[in-house]
């Protein structure tokens, strides 16, 4: 049998795999240091998803979200829950909030996914306190006149 009728053969066994959809939002999380972020993975199928599987991609870490008597149970990097607070909020999403950024989470870019579908990725921009939000851009147009655009 070759490689693309086993694909083919697996693909048929999974259901909803062609209709399926995973949504991970915000797409750019921006947080300053200290403060939380929450990522939310939404699963569009129709049966009650059972789980939620997380990566982040900077390292081979992997993490389960598994409800349970009304409360979500953490696998793998999520079972840290000084770092995270997991939610299973009903209708096929899960989040994740990781309750105190530090400047090693900058640059994350996350993804979950439900049933081998995986979802878009997501990427944390952590800045620090001390960072100015307001960039501010000067030209000189002549020796004599300054100008200067906020942005």
């Amino acid at each position: 049998m070759t490689i693309l009728r086993i694909e083919a053969l697996i693909l048929s066994l999974i259901p909803c795999a062609c209709t399926q959809t995973v949504t991970l939002s915000p797409t750019i999380a921006q947080v300053i240091v200290n403060q939380s972020v929450t990522l939310t993975c939404s699963i569009n199928e129709i049966d009650v998803a059972k789980f939620s599987r997380w990566e982040i991609s900077e390292s081979p870490r992997t993490g389960v979200i598994v409800p349970s008597n009304g409360t979500c149970l953490g696998f793998g990097f999520l079972a840290d829950e000084t770092k995270y607070s997991l939610h299973c909020n009903g209708n096929n999403t899960f989040s994740v909030t990781i309750k105190r950024v530090t400047i090693q989470d900058h640059a994350q870019t996350w993804r979950c996914s439900q049933a081998f579908i995986f979802s878009n990725q997501a990427t944390i921009f952590v800045k620090s306190k001390q960072f100015t939000y307001f960039c501010l851009f000067i030209s000189i147009q002549s020796s004599s006149q300054l100008t200067t655009t906020a942005v």
